[in-house]
């Protein structure tokens, strides 16, 4: 159900306002400050990354995803956080996988497929540890129906496992923050 972000309304002198009026414009709106579009998804099946190939997370478990305004199915296009209204959207995540003896992780989000403009971050490989990359907290801007991701890459020439069993595990956290 894609619904609009509330906007207050603006009474007229001398008007009757009766309880469909104050629960439309103030119970509801309250309502969805205190509940907003929102994500926290986890990953808990291993997934490979192929060397030098910016790949899409899937997240299989949600910590939450809003009931009103589902923005994340774990059955179909598990990589996805679909936008459900138009508006800004607030993106912070980690990528993490397997011990490796040289090599760098990278993450990125993306919008639509396409990469996100200077939301890229490296960092390199753990020699013993898994290793996890955030991904930069910041605002994006979405229409209702773009989905946003967040990719990972690695260059050790071969592939590579996530870890979903570790404190470094892949995580990907969506919010709506304003119009």
């Amino acid at each position: 159900m894609v619904r609009s972000i509330p906007g207050p309304r603006t009474w007229v002198a001398a008007e009757f306002v009766d309880n469909v009026e104050l629960n439309t414009e103030i119970r509801d709106a309250l309502n969805y400050l205190l509940d907003p579009p929102r994500a926290e998804l986890r990953q808990t099946v291993t997934q490979n990354l192929t060397t030098a190939t910016w790949t899409d997370i899937t997240y299989t478990t949600e910590d939450y995803d809003q009931t009103n305004d589902p923005g994340h199915d774990t059955v179909t296009n598990t990589a996805r956080y679909t936008a459900p209204v138009t508006a800004w959207y607030e993106i912070s995540g980690c990528v993490a996988t397997a011990t490796m003896a040289s090599s760098t992780l990278f993450v990125r989000a993306a919008v639509n497929g396409s990469a996100v403009a200077a939301s890229r971050a490296a960092t390199p490989f753990v020699s013993g540890a898994a290793t996890g990359v955030a991904l930069p907290r910041f605002g994006v801007f979405l229409t209702a129906g773009d989905y946003v991701t967040m990719q990972g890459r690695q260059d050790t020439g071969g592939t590579v496992a996530t870890v979903v069993a570790a404190e470094a595990a892949c995580r990907f956290s969506v919010r709506l923050i304003g119009k």
